[in-house]
């Protein structure tokens, strides 16, 4: 079975799904902005894993905000607005965010 999200050295890694079926390309999600990318180019497809994809991508964004709990609450909700944007029309990708806020 391919590993269509990875985490290898508290790293987090994404198949590009448009290389598929004749290679397997692991991107890094290093920043926002390559989450945002990831899903609005579609290098990630399908309902499920994009709202699954966004969670883990939250997740692994997070530990950068800061520690001061009024401040890192405002850097999550505008972390999740900006992923809401990559597409506005994909259900599983608001479910997920939202049960996050």
């Amino acid at each position: 079975m391919i590993e269509v999200i990875k985490i290898k050295n508290n790293r987090l890694f994404y198949l590009d799904q448009r290389a598929l079926p004749f290679k397997e390309i692991y991107r890094e999600v290093k920043n926002l902005k390559d989450a945002y990318i990831a899903i609005k180019e579609l290098r990630v497809r399908g309902a499920p894993l994009i709202g699954v994809f966004a969670g883990y991508c939250i997740a692994s964004l997070s530990y950068r905000f800061s520690n001061k709990k009024d401040v890192f609450l405002k850097q999550f909700k505008k972390t999740i607005n900006y992923l809401k944007k990559s597409r506005p029309t994909a259900k599983n990708l608001f479910w997920a965010l939202e049960r996050l806020e």
